[in-house]
């Protein structure tokens, strides 16, 4: 799949992103989906970007289908008001938090299983 083509809502390319070459090679589709989102910011992407190499399967699924869901949406014909981009901007901070809560309880029980070994 070539990206090089692919823009953010912003304007910005593949080539202004830190995309880990795991992630590339593994699953383009989801470089592009992130890439395309209307949901995100550029600042989001790359956080979502640096955030694949931790991720289990399941998150990583869980990620596309939102960006899949999200593309299936039609974009509204009217501007979005100051309290609903507010809204939308509280609901991803609430979404992300909740991720590196799993992600942080993940680490935690893997350093658990690595003391037991140990």
């Amino acid at each position: 799949m070539d990206l090089t083509h692919v823009k953010t809502p912003t304007g910005k390319t593949f080539a202004d992103f830190s995309v880990p070459p795991e992630l590339l090679k593994k699953d383009p589709e989801l470089v592009r989906l992130i890439l395309e989102s209307n949901a995100m910011s550029d600042a989001e992407r790359q956080y979502w970007f640096n955030l694949t190499l931790v991720m289990q399967k399941e998150q990583v699924i869980k990620l596309k289908n939102i960006l899949l869901q999200e593309k299936s949406i039609p974009v509204p014909a009217k501007p979005v008001t100051a309290k609903e981009a507010q809204e939308q901007a509280d609901k991803r901070l609430a979404a992300q938090e909740k991720l590196r809560e799993a992600e942080k309880k993940q680490e935690s029980d893997a350093s658990l299983d690595m003391d037991a070994w140990g």
